[in-house]
Parts: structure tokens; C-alpha cells; sequence
């Protein structure tokens, strides 16, 4: 090979020349909206949940199919009497300060999380006060690498619940809190780390070039994540047709969430892969018991009976999907025929049970918000069938925040919104059922229901969980608070040529560690 004249010169005057530099390969991700902090946990969303799981791990994390995996924790072991697990920490883990992890951190971290002043969203979860019975008694260092949790009695879900990725239970080092307890940049252990934000408009993450993963292979959100590309940029792109045009154009590589109705164009344009995916996240429609009007459990009905179902999925998921009365997703190895029983669609039998409970008229409002296009699109759907049966139902959009606040504090009479994919029934349902005098957001609290609830947890025979989820479904059913609508469709599309390694998964969320992008 010939060299250059430049090279030339520079061997003969004694010059070394630096190799040239390599090129950092950058990941270009849409998403619909904002994070809202980096809180995990504290204030989330489900944009801030697929962002921060790239920055952030837990001890554990859901494998493709649905059970539990190893991620922060290589192993972990079971006393004999189910209330006793002892954690080992991934070999070779670090902070993205570059400390090494210690059992003290996840001593630390968990006790922090279990603390009522960092508003852990989820923090009933394992303190006792939630409705499915696990209580954390300690958290104890064995030695650097190993630290045990001690549970009050054996609980079924511990696992699971530690694995959940709306309620992400990261490890972070201590220097993320000042010592007046602010909140500064997350020091975790993910494969990024957070390198800039731009509110509205985007946020980037940097490899973490010190990353060591396990050595089993990526399986969900578990296993190995180790990350492939320097950078990845989340464009927050919220109007669905400029991120289309942003995908076919080529200035992004994945579309995360395309909207539905434009998947059969977008799988049809050159160079452009869809992944559909039906995950186990719910829309639901929420009726507040506690309301003058509605604590009338004939109106409630009334509604159920005057909402088509099929209608409502044509509308939201153009077709794509299918209805779901039930919290048991039809992926779930729990589902059955029983779970697809609900009330009828029946407008006659609506309109039967208004006049018998004596319905004037009465103004209902219905709230949803323009950000999810399930639940604008099943709201406007909904206002029209109860209307059409007498009911006055007038219709409020709002932003997402304020009507996640109103959820939070039970503000409303009717309300449309999706809940986020749980693998397990029990999750599911404890997400609206619970004890009124310990949270506002519970929206279905019959006695026996929740005496079924808390047995579901510590139940260990999946044909006697099945049972006690079919009870509480046909509890449902009747009490009409909770109607569920159909199972959330999911599709993301990508440029395959540019990208390799992306798929789709069972529980929605978007997964770019593994993932290359064409030089």
C-alpha cells in the first residue's frame, strides 16, 4: 500500500501521527413526551420509567416471559421458610462514579426508598400497608457482595414486586442525595448514564464505558445489558404525525409508540420494520363509587351496559387489538373463557336500570387527556354511547399531570386511563384496590375482594391463584367501579439497515442496550 505524502513527511522529521478518530455512533429515539424528573419511583411516567431503566437497575428484573431474572443481583437464595432472601451482587459492578456496588449501597438505597419522606410511589408495596401483605422487617449486610432481606411472613410477590418496572427499585450511590436532601443527577449502575436534558426537547445518555455485564445472555430487562452505541437521544416529538415524518425522512432511527392508525402505511414504506405487540398494560374506565350520583351501584351498571367494547378498539387501536373485561391479560398463563365474561353491551338493559334508579339527567363528567391516544380515543367513544342512552355526559381533556393528580387523589367520577403492563394478576389489581382510609386512589374496595386479594399473594398453587383471580373478577363484574376495556396495543418501528438488534417485548417498555446502529 502507498503511504501519503503527509505520512511521509512526518516519518522523516521524527513525527508520530495520531490514528485517526473513530466515530461515535448515536442512537436517535423518539417519544412522545418529556420525562418527568429523575426520580425513579417518585415522579414517574411511563416515558420517565423507559428512560431512567437505561441509567438505573435493580436487584432484580422481569425476563420475556414474565418471570424473574438476575440483573444488579447475579443470584439469590431462599431460606427454607420463604421469608429470608439473600441477594449476591453482580461481579465487577460499578457507580458511574466508578466506586465499586456494596451490599451497604443496596442497604442504603432500599432503606432510602422505604423512607415515607422520599414519596416512593411504591413504598406500600414492601412496608406492610399495601394490600398484599409484604412487609420488609430488615435489610442486612452479610459481607461486600451479599445483603439479606427479611420479610415479616413468606410473600409469593416479593420478587415480582422488586421486579416491577413502573416502581423501579434502583440502586444508587449516596452521593445522588445532598446532605440537605436534594436530589442531584442519579449515580446508578445501568449501562448510561445521563449526559444532557433539554426539557421538551430532549435527553441524551452516554455509554458507560465501565459497564461490566452479567455473563447470561439479555432476556427482557434482565441478563446482560451491555450497551453497543456511545449515545442515545430520546427526541421528545409529541404530535404522532411529525414523528412519522421525522422516521420516514431518516432523522430518527426507532419511533417508539407509533400511533396505530398509521402502522399499515408505515410497514408499508421502503426500509421501515413494525413491531406489534400486545401487552398486558390495561385501559380501563374508573367509576368513583364514593360520588353522590354514582355510588349508585344501578347507574354504575347502567354505564357498563351502554359501553361496546368491540366499538371502543376499532376506535382506539384501529382494530389491532382485542377487548379485555378483565385485569388478567390474555397473555397471562391465568386467563381463560371466565375472564372474558363482563356485562353486556346492552343499551336497552342501561337504559332500564337509569329509570330505576332514578337518573334526571344529571351531569356526569367523563376526564381523559390528549397525551395517550387509548385513552382520548376511548373517552370520545364512550361519551357517544352513553349518550346515546340518555346519560349527560359531558367530556374533560386534560393534561396528562393534572389528571394523574386527580387519579391520585380520587377526583373524579368517570375516568379513562391505561395501567401499566403488570406481569401478574395480583399487581394488576392492586393497583385501584385497596383501603380507603390508607390511599385515595383505590377505586374498588369490596371486603371480600380484597380478603381474595391478599390471599392470591401468599398463594404458591397457580390452579388455586386462578380460582381466587376468577372470584374476584366476577365480584367485579357486579360492582361495575372498575370496566375494563381492552389490553394496550404497542408498535415501534425502525430502520433496519441502520439498527440491529431492537425488538419488541411482551411488557411494552422500549430496550436499547444490546442494540447497534450501522457505522
Amino acid at each position: 500500500m502507498k503511504r501519503s505524502l503527509l505520512s511521509c513527511l512526518a516519518v522523516s522529521a521524527g513525527i508520530t501521527l495520531a490514528s485517526p478518530a473513530v466515530a461515535e455512533t448515536s442512537l436517535r429515539v423518539s417519544v412522545n413526551s418529556d420525562i418527568r424528573s429523575t426520580q425513579f419511583g417518585v415522579n414517574r411516567d411511563g416515558t420517565t420509567d423507559t428512560v431512567l431503566h437505561h441509567v438505573i437497575e435493580g436487584l432484580v428484573a422481569y425476563r420475556d416471559d414474565l418471570s424473574v431474572g438476575p440483573l444488579l443481583a447475579k443470584s439469590w437464595e431462599v431460606s427454607p421458610d420463604g421469608t429470608a432472601y439473600t441477594f449476591t451482587l453482580r461481579d465487577g459492578a460499578l457507580f458511574h462514579n466508578g466506586q465499586p456496588v456494596t451490599a451497604s449501597d443496596v442497604k442504603w438505597s432500599w432503606e432510602r426508598l422505604l423512607n415515607p419522606e422520599t414519596k416512593f410511589v411504591c413504598r406500600n408495596w414492601f412496608d406492610g400497608t399495601g394490600g398484599t401483605g409484604i412487609k420488609i422487617t430488615s435489610i442486612e449486610t452479610l459481607d461486600d457482595k451479599r445483603v439479606r432481606f427479611t420479610l415479616q411472613e413468606p410473600n409469593a410477590l416479593f420478587l415480582s414486586r422488586m421486579a416491577h418496572m413502573v416502581c423501579l427499585s434502583g440502586i444508587i450511590h449516596k452521593d445522588t442525595v445532598g446532605a440537605d436532601g436534594s436530589w442531584n443527577n442519579p449515580i446508578g449502575t445501568g449501562p448510561f448514564t445521563i449526559k444532557e436534558w433539554r426539557k421538551n426537547q430532549f435527553i441524551e445518555l452516554a455509554k458507560f464505558d465501565r459497564y461490566v455485564p452479567l455473563k447470561e445472555k439479555a432476556d427482557g430487562y434482565a441478563g446482560n445489558r451491555e450497551p453497543r452505541v456511545d449515545r442515545i437521544r430520546f427526541l421528545v416529538i409529541a404530535d404522532p404525525a411529525a414523528a412519522k415524518a421525522a422516521l420516514l425522512a431518516g432523522d430518527i432511527d426507532v419511533l417508539t409508540n407509533l400511533d396505530l392508525d398509521a402502522v399499515e402505511e408505515v410497514k408499508n414504506a421502503k426500509g421501515i420494520r413494525v413491531g406489534l405487540n400486545i401487552t398486558p398494560g390495561w385501559e380501563v374506565m374508573l367509576m368513583q363509587d364514593q360520588d353522590p350520583l354514582l355510588k349508585d351501584k344501578r347507574i354504575r351498571q347502567a354505564i357498563a351496559h351502554a359501553i361496546n367494547r368491540d366499538e371502543i378498539v376499532l376506535a382506539a387501536t384501529a382494530g389491532l387489538g382485542k377487548p379485555n373485561p378483565s385485569a388478567v391479560a390474555e397473555k397471562s398463563s391465568f386467563f381463560g373463557k371466565d375472564f372474558q365474561q363482563g356485562l353486556s353491551y346492552s343499551p336497552d338493559k342501561a337504559r332500564q336500570l337509569l329509570k330505576e334508579a332514578g337518573y334526571k339527567g344529571e351531569t356526569i363528567k367523563l376526564t381523559s387527556n390528549a397525551q395517550y391516544p387509548f385513552d382520548n380515543k376511548s373517552a370520545i367513544a364512550i361519551q357517544s354511547m352513553l349518550q346515546r342512552v340518555g346519560i349527560n355526559v359531558e367530556l374533560e381533556v386534560l393534561d396528562w399531570a393534572t389528571q394523574f393528580k386527580n387519579y391520585n387523589e380520587g377526583r373524579t367520577q368517570l375516568m379513562v386511563m391505561g395501567f401499566s403492563a403488570r406481569p401478574d394478576p395480583t399487581l394488576m389489581y392492586d393497583v385501584f384496590m385497596g383501603d380507603r382510609n390508607k390511599r385515595k386512589n383505590v377505586y374498588y374496595a369490596d371486603e371480600k375482594a380484597l380478603e381474595a386479594l391478599a390471599q392470591s399473594s401468599t398463594t404458591a398453587d397457580p390452579e388455586k391463584r386462578r380460582q381466587i383471580f376468577a372470584q374476584i373478577h366476577q365480584r367485579m363484574i357486579d360492582d361495575s367501579s372498575v370496566m375494563g376495556l381492552f389490553n394496550f396495543v404497542e408498535a415501534d418501528a425502525f430502520r433496519p439497515e441502520r439498527v440491529k438488534g431492537f425488538e419488541v417485548w411482551s411488557l411494552g417498555k422500549s430496550r436499547f442496550w444490546g442494540v447497534e446502529v450501522a457505522k
